[in-house]
């Protein structure tokens, strides 16, 4: 992976960190009725494998496994979340890093209208990871989301869910540039969509699409967008596993003002597979 994609991953899961881990409770319905509604601690480990669609014995070929923890802790408030994530790479060293870590506090859902809810969550991001740490010299990060959870009896197709999310984040760094000599990223938006049908209530398939803008110290601006689509079995309140698609990049021409997003392309694409187990 260049350093320049790199760099851009780490943008988008700045400003879609704090939302898409309300995508695992987005389905509001669901988690009600999962086996620990009346507890107060939950647990939840997400462990993922991915790869590009490149050669391995391409320069560029990355695959690897990231494995999150989550910690929640629910009150009449609402609750408050730790999160966590290790990264290990299948490629060159094979290095297991610690990624950025985060404290959250969602409010309780609510219901403004007949099937749809409304959420959303602030959270302070940690620099536990070597990249934040000694080449961009974060600080702390600062997140807030908001998301609207909408069921079929809006969609008004049986089955089709929907899921919207606006989120914004604002970075605190020690230097306006990092290490690499690139500018650190000062602010960002995104906005998150996701279309869930449910054949059943253990399978369904999944179509999601992201859009993030960052600001730097110096004003200027980086802009990435992502596609997913995935599908998923629940095999018990416990246990889903999740396969899919990712594809993304910057809609920026060479030039700087053409947009040209691309449905497809096999250098900005990676599959992956996703085991997640609920305590």
């Amino acid at each position: 992976m260049t350093l320049n994609k790199c760099m851009s991953l780490i943008l988008l899961s700045a400003v879609a960190t704090s939302a898409v881990a309300q995508s695992s409770t987005g389905s509001i319905e669901s988690v009600k009725k999962g086996p620990n509604a009346a507890k107060s601690w939950t647990a939840r480990i997400d462990s993922t494998v991915y790869r590009d669609l490149l050669k391995t014995s391409e320069a560029d070929h990355t695959s690897g496994m990231t494995n999150s923890f989550r910690f929640s802790y629910a009150t009449d408030i609402g609750s408050f979340t730790f999160k966590t994530s290790m990264s290990k790479s299948f490629v060159d060293e094979r290095k297991s890093n610690i990624n950025d870590s985060s404290f959250s506090y969602s409010r309780k859902a609510a219901r403004p209208f007949e099937g749809v809810a409304s959420f959303g969550s602030i959270s302070a991001g940690i620099p536990t990871s070597k990249v934040s740490r000694r080449a961009t010299n974060l600080r702390t990060k600062l997140s807030i989301s908001e998301g609207l959870s909408i069921s079929d009896s809006v969609t008004r197709v049986k089955n089709l869910s929907a899921l919207l999310i606006l989120a914004a984040s604002k970075n605190f760094h020690e230097y306006k540039t990092s290490l690499y000599g690139t500018s650190n990223t000062s602010y960002s938006v995104s906005s998150i969509a996701y279309l869930t049908y449910s054949f059943t209530d253990s399978f369904y398939l999944s179509l999601g699409g992201t859009y993030a803008k960052g600001w730097t110290y110096e004003n200027n601006t980086k802009d990435l967008y992502s596609f997913s689509q995935s599908m998923g079995y629940s095999f018990s309140p416990t246990y889903n596993l999740e396969v899919g698609h990712e594809f993304g990049g910057t809609p920026l021409s060479p030039d700087g003002k053409d947009v040209e997003i691309d449905l497809f392309d096999e250098r900005e694409s990676s599959v992956y597979a996703t085991l997640t187990i609920k305590i």
